[in-house]
Formats: structure tokens, sequence, C-alpha cells
């Protein structure tokens, strides 16, 4: 009765009402400063990330282009150096057609071994002759361009890259402007007289190699996906050598006020906000020396803080909701707040402090009811304190933190710590004997949690710690330490010096086969360097975890110690270079044996490696695997995602594993490289299908004639179309006339000769022959029996 009467001088009235001002206020305070200050900090933060992250992809687009430029004019320099290329450049007379063909061949191979190259333009400016790459329907319009860019040049645009715009009118009628990039290599200057025709044509022998500026775009990276920005790139005068929107392509941009800055500035890179055609933008730009280009990306604030405009508004409204909803809210908070206390309140009947609460009542005569949960609540925490420092004093429980301690390097002799340590574990210290830590490592864990359909790892590592400590037991002083990520850690007494004796190895590796043999499962082991005192012991544990890690080389169930010789023989670096240029080039050429063999060659050189070094060098050569794949995969596959890639290649357990990766990643790279070669074979063969079609008629129709349109060999075009459509070129084209001749025997009433004609035929008495063999019936007598079925 006493204890209920004191609860009834417990007062809820100033909680109960501090709760509901309390809340008021607060959410007034909270939502006015943070509707003022949000959106500002937000938006700022973000500006400032996004200024970094540009800048970022701006080098990356500098190293991307440069890498290009490096590429072009390396191939450049490699068509000066080409005999057969400076035949029609140097050369005094004209070609002839065989060797002009010759060497159109070469310079579309070069076109075809690289997506980038539009088209290779050879100049001679003392015979005016022309050898290149354009097809017919745009070979006036790309010819007069590259004359009109060779008069204007000079010594200053030299390695340069020149933008051009061209439009011509494709067979169809259609208009088509093609935009390419041209690098200029000029060979020599003609510096004999001129003749009034002569001023007519540059006087400077050139290769002109043009750029697809659409396929340049796409290794130009301009933003990420959700922020839109335009990528430009000017030289020193303004004019615009690359815009990924195409819209100022070949143009000048000097006379724009926020390009004039620029390119007066003395900052090689800066990021400003400017107002262009009264659209505020954020510009960030960076300069290169060598070239002398500028990088510009412009990103307008209508799209980068269109997000963060519609949040300010969201944010505005929500601000106006709880404001007119506070007071209300406030209240029924405070009543669903106050009720765990009220309920509280009632269970904590009894649970008081007898003679502390009798001294606030003697005081106060009134108990608030916090006071009363807080005098309540503190004798209940000083028991549990009591329970569990009485909890620690335990022996199994101070061992075991003892032992973590000193694994960790953070035992002290001298300490408190260290006398425990001396009276729990007197089997360890006393005597003249030397320290080891054996480690475990649970290969096949995931599987044996699977058999033995146990969910809580935890059990089964502590089953098997008291496993293994028992084996060891047999043969050694032992105390188990801890286990984590896969490990298992045993600290073990050895006898005598401080080395490890061919009998105690010769002990842990029957125990280590037999541990393996009663589980049925793979486990690693690896005893550490042995120290002559306990506070080393984790120099012990820290060289063990480190020579564990060789079960990638090893395979599992391997067995280790610190002084073994394979160990000490690892080598801490072997170049690769060749067998990943042999390996990468097999992929390109879809040879899967030669990839296996380089996987294999590679594997098996770096295992003579160091740990860490193996691990690098195969993290390296993946990387460079997906780097020179990548454009045969679409832009968001799982395949070039390198972040997956990694994290799967490193979780990987043994190198037989790891070649396996390896090996299946480069097969779907050559499934992907080889029906992505096989389109294009397709494309090529249907194209030559319907031309036929078209042009069945024609006298001079030939395999020849098609294989110069498609750029190929005769004979290699030939087995293309073979594979295609089951038919060479020459049947193909005689069914198809025979095919169109039964049409116009049934339809028409032309002469056998003009049939004979208009299909392709220059000889009508061929024709007969030709038709009776195929269909055991002359044309005359095909068309009256047909007609007589009609």
């Amino acid at each position: 009765m006493k204890n209920v009467a004191l609860l009834h001088k417990v007062s809820i009235k100033s909680t109960y009402t501090k709760l509901i001002l309390s809340y008021f206020f607060i959410a007034v305070f909270i939502t006015a400063i943070l509707s003022v200050t949000l959106y500002d900090i937000f938006q700022n933060i973000s500006l400032k990330v996004i200024q970094s992250d540009s800048k970022d992809r701006l080098s990356q687009n500098v190293n991307n282009l440069n890498l290009i430029r490096s590429h072009i004019f390396s191939l450049g320099q490699q068509m000066a150096l080409d005999t057969g290329i400076l035949m029609p450049v140097y050369g005094d007379e004209k070609l002839s057609p065989s060797d002009e063909l010759i060497v159109y061949r070469k310079i579309k191979n070069i076109i075809y071994s690289d997506t980038i190259i539009h088209s290779v333009c050879l100049y001679n400016g003392k015979t005016h002759e022309i050898v290149d790459t354009f097809n017919v329907e745009s070979k006036d319009s790309f010819t007069g361009s590259m004359m009109e860019l060779l008069k204007s040049y000079n010594e200053y645009d030299k390695f340069q890259f020149i933008p051009v715009k061209i439009s011509y009118k494709k067979l169809n009628g259609d208009i088509r402007t093609d935009r390419i990039i041209t690098a200029v290599y000029p060979m020599s200057e003609f510096s004999g007289d001129n003749t009034a025709s002569d001023k007519d044509y540059p006087s400077i022998s050139a290769i002109l190699v043009n750029l697809d500026a659409d396929t340049l775009q796409k290794n130009i990276a301009s933003t990420s996906p959700d922020q839109i920005s335009n990528t430009i790139i000017i030289d020193n005068n303004g004019n615009v050598i690359f815009d990924s929107n195409m819209l100022h392509f070949a143009g000048n941009l000097s006379d724009q006020e926020h390009v004039k800055e620029i390119l007066e500035s003395g900052r090689i890179e800066d990021a400003v906000i400017k107002d262009i055609n009264g659209d505020k933008s954020l510009v960030v730009y960076k300069k290169t020396e060598s070239p002398q280009w500028t990088f510009i990306n412009i990103y307008s604030f209508n799209n980068l803080f269109k997000e963060i405009d519609r949040l300010g508004i969201i944010i505005l409204f929500i601000c106006i909701g709880i404001l007119l909803a506070a007071t209300g809210f406030s209240i029924i908070s405070a009543k669903t707040i106050y009720s765990p206390f009220k309920r509280l309140l009632n269970s904590a009947r009894g649970l008081h402090p007898s003679q502390s609460l009798k001294e606030s009542e003697n005081s106060t005569g009134n108990i608030g009811d916090v006071q009363y949960l807080t005098e309540t609540f503190n004798s209940i925490l000083k028991k549990t304190i009591e329970l569990e420092s009485s909890v620690n004093d335990s022996v199994p429980f101070v061992k075991k933190e003892l032992l973590k301690k000193l694994i960790k390097g953070q035992y002290s002799p001298g300490s408190k710590a260290s006398g425990r340590f001396d009276s729990l574990f007197k089997n360890l210290v006393q005597g003249n004997a030397c320290f080891s830590v054996v480690i475990f490592s649970i290969d096949d864990y995931q599987s044996m949690i699977r058999n033995k359909k146990m969910e809580n790892e935890e059990i089964l590592f502590s089953s098997m710690e008291i496993l293994i400590s028992k084996a060891i037991s047999e043969y050694f002083c032992c105390e188990p330490v801890d286990y984590d990520n896969n490990y298992i850690y045993i600290l073990i007494k050895l006898e005598g010096n401080s080395y490890i004796s061919s009998k105690t190895q010769a002990a842990l590796k029957i125990i280590h086969e037999n541990i393996q043999n009663s589980l049925n499962s793979r486990i690693s082991c690896a005893i550490g360097m042995p120290v002559s005192s306990i506070e080393d012991i984790h120099i012990s544990c820290s060289n063990a975890a480190d020579i564990i890690r060789y079960r990638l080389v090893y395979g599992y169930g391997s067995f280790f110690s610190h002084d073994m010789e394979e160990l000490a023989l690892k080598e801490s670096f072997i170049t690769i270079d060749k067998e990943k240029e042999k390996l990468i080039q097999s992929i390109k050429m879809c040879n899967l044996e030669e990839v296996e063999a380089e996987i294999s060659n590679i594997i098996n050189s770096i295992s003579r490696c160091q740990y860490d070094y193996i691990m690098l060098t195969l993290n390296q050569l993946m990387l460079d695997i997906v780097k020179s794949v990548r454009s045969f995969f679409e832009s968001d596959s799982n395949e070039l995602d390198f972040n997956n890639i990694y994290c799967n290649l490193n979780s990987i357990g043994t190198l037989d594993e790891i070649k396996s990766f390896f090996t299946l990643y480069c097969k779907a790279a050559v499934v992907k490289i080889e029906k992505k070669r096989s389109n294009r074979k397709s494309d090529m063969i249907n194209e030559t299908i319907a031309y036929i079609s078209s042009h069945y008629h024609n006298y001079d129709i030939s395999t020849e004639s098609l294989a110069d349109m498609a750029n190929l060999t005769p004979g290699y075009f030939g087995k293309l179309f073979a594979e295609h459509t089951g038919k060479t070129v020459n049947e193909y084209i005689m069914t198809l006339r025979l095919s169109k001749a039964k049409e116009l025997l049934t339809s028409t009433g032309l002469t056998i000769n003009d049939i004979s004609s208009r299909i392709g035929f220059t000889n009508s008495t061929y024709f007969i022959t030709l038709f009776k063999k195929s269909f055991g019936i002359s044309p005359n007598q095909y068309r009256n029996d047909n007609m007589l079925k009609s």
C-alpha cells in the first residue's frame, strides 16, 4: 500500500506539457532552418561535385584524344614509310590502273583495321593524281574539299586535326552530310614552274587521313548519363575541332564572350559560371600545350539543377504543411509518446530503491515521473553492472579475450592483464619453450553449411574449433584463440628452441590430414614463425596469415610452414608483357586454342611469384582484356563492369579457378567478336544480292566487278558469297536471268533475241542452249506450253 501511495505522488503534468511544447517549438525551428538553408547548401555541394567530376572527365577526354592523335600520326608515318604508298605520292608519272588498284586496296585494308578512319586520300603535287577511298556517290564532293584544304594548307597546320563538313547527293537523291576530321601529312612541295592550269591544283604532295567525327564522338566522354552537357574542343583561334552535339562542328566560336574569355585566360583549367545566350551555365575547361587545344564542357543550370529546383518546391510545400499541422500533431504525438511512459510507470511499481526514494519524497513532498523512473532504473542498471562484472570474471570469457589481445599485439607485460594471463595459462608460460600460431582455413565452409543444413555459421566454426583443438592437444599444449573470416586460430607451445622441428611438422601434417578426413572437406593449414616470447605471438600470427594465402597457388587443402623452401624461392617480379600481348591478339583473332594456351602460360609464369604480385598482375591483366574488347560489347554490359569483375576475380580461391574464370570471359569475348564480324559479312552479301537484282541485265556484271565494289579480292568475295547463298556468283546471276526469261516468255510477246538481250545475254544462241540445258525444253516450247495451259 505504501508503494501505491508513493506512485500516486508522481506528477505527470509537467512531462506531458513539456512534451507538447517541446515538440511544437522543435518542429517550427527545424522547419524554418531547413527551408532556408537546405536548398542552398545542397545546390553548392552538388555544384562542387559536378565541377570536380567534369574536370576529371575533361582530363580523360584529353588522354583519349591524345592517344587517338598519337595513333593516327603513327599510322601516317607508317604510311609515309611504305614504298607502295610513296609511289603515287612522289612519282613523276601517273599510275597504271593495276598499280592504282593495288594502292587502293592497300589503303582500304588500313581503313578496315581501324573503325575510326573514315577515308584516306593520296595526292601527287607533280602529276595532280589522286588516289582515294571515297564512295562513288561522294567522290566529287570529298575530292574537291580535300583539294581546297591542301591549297590553303600551311606549315602551322602540321600535325593538327582539321574539321571538315561535306554535303553530297546520294544515288537515291537524298542529301547527306559527313563530318570528318582530317590529318594532313605533307610529303613534299613541287617547286617547278607551274603552268596556268597547274595553279588550279595544290603544289604540295600529301597523305590525308580522314577520321569519322561521329565515331570519334563515342570516344569522347562528355558527362555522366544523368547530366546533360556539351563537350567542345577548339584551337587558339576559336575554330571548333570537335563538338559532341555537332551544332558548331567546323565552325568558329571566337566571337562568343565565354569562349573569348577562356582563350584569353592564363589558367590551364578552371570552372566558371557564365550567362550564355541568356541561359545561366557552368563552363569547365582545360587547356593543352601540344596541340594547343582547349577542352570545354558546358552545363545548363536549367538541366543541371532541374531536380534540385523541384526538390526546393517540394520542401516549401512540406514546410507549410508541417507548420499548419504542428499544433494538432504535437498534442497527438505527445500523448502517444507519453503512453509508454505511463505503462512503464505502472510496471515500475515496487522496483524503486526505497532509501533514495524516501529521501527525495521527504525533501520535495512530490516526485516527478522522470525522477521516479530514473531512480528505479538506476537501481536496475546497478544490479545489471554487478551481474555483468560477475560474468566477465568467468574464466572462459577472460581467457578468450586475453588470447584475442595477444594475437592482435595488444598484450603488455607487467600490466594487470599480464598477471591474470600468467595465472590462467600456467601450462603455457612455464618452462623453456617457444610459441607459434597455427591457422586452419575452412576452404569448403559454404558447402559444409549447405550439406549440414546449418543456418548459423558460428555454430559450425565453434564445433570445428573444438574438434581441431582436441586433435592438436594430443600432441601439443594448445589453446584455441579465435575464429573469423573462415580462419581458426590455435596457439601451440613448442618445447625447445625457437624453431619448428621436422618431428613437429610431421605431427601437424598428420593432424591436418586427420581433420580433413574426418570432416571430408578441404582445409588448409599454415604454421606461423615460432617466437620465444609470449608477447611476440602476434608476429607468428601475422606470418601464418601471410603464408596461408598461398593456397591460391597450391590449391585447397594445402599445408604450409613458415620455412618452406617453395615460399622462400618465390620471385618478386616476372614480366608477362609478351604473353599478354599474344593473348589479346589471339582474342581479337578469335583463336580459342591460342587463347587457352596463353592463359595457361601466364598463370604458370606468375605462380612462381609472391602472392601480392600475383593478384596485382591478374587484376591488371583483366583490366587490359576488358579495355581491348570493350568495343565489341554493349556499353552497359556486365562484361564491362570492372567493379563487378574485380569482386568476382578476387573472391576466387585458386589459380585453377582463376584460369577457368579468364578462359570463360575470353570465350565470351570471342563469341561477341565473331558475331559482329559475321554480321558485317552478311550485310555486305545482302547489299550485293540487292545490287544483282537491280543490275542482272548488265553485260559486264561479274564476280570481279562485284568484288571490286566490296573492296575484296575476287577469290575471297566468291567464297563469302557461296557460303551465304549456296551458289557461286555466276550461278546466282544465271539463275536470276533465266527466271526473268521465263516471266518474259509467258507475259510478253517479245522475240527470243529481244528477251536474250534484255536479261543480259549478248548471244541469243547461247541463251537458248543454256535455257534448254536448265529446263529441258527450248524457250519457244516453254512459251507454247505455258500459253496452252493459260
